[in-house]
């Protein structure tokens, strides 16, 4: 149910920041993140494509880990698991 509630916050986030982005108050900007981070804390498939765009884009994921510190917990741990260095080893083996 949580999930469920994350994923329906981060979504309306999302689409009220891009309506409101083209308007001369700094909302959309804002909120848009705010739905990103919400989407980042509960879905692996968002991750794992946020964890290859900040492998490909040094500088922005620097810029990340920079204000990183700044940031909630939960959202500090998000951002952790999408550090382009950081995940398991290719050739380690996974009990299962």
């Amino acid at each position: 149910m949580r999930t469920l509630l994350l994923l329906f916050a981060g979504w309306t986030s999302i689409a009220l920041g891009a309506v409101l982005l083209p308007l001369p108050t700094p909302l959309g900007v804002p909120l848009f993140l705010v739905g990103a981070a919400l989407l980042l804390m509960v879905s692996p498939a968002l991750r794992g494509w946020f964890k290859q765009w900040r492998g490909g884009h040094r500088p922005a994921s620097d810029l990340l880990e920079r204000f990183e510190r700044y940031l909630p917990k939960g959202l500090q741990d998000t951002l952790d698991k999408t550090h382009p260095e950081t995940g398991s080893d290719p050739n380690e083996k996974h009990p299962g």
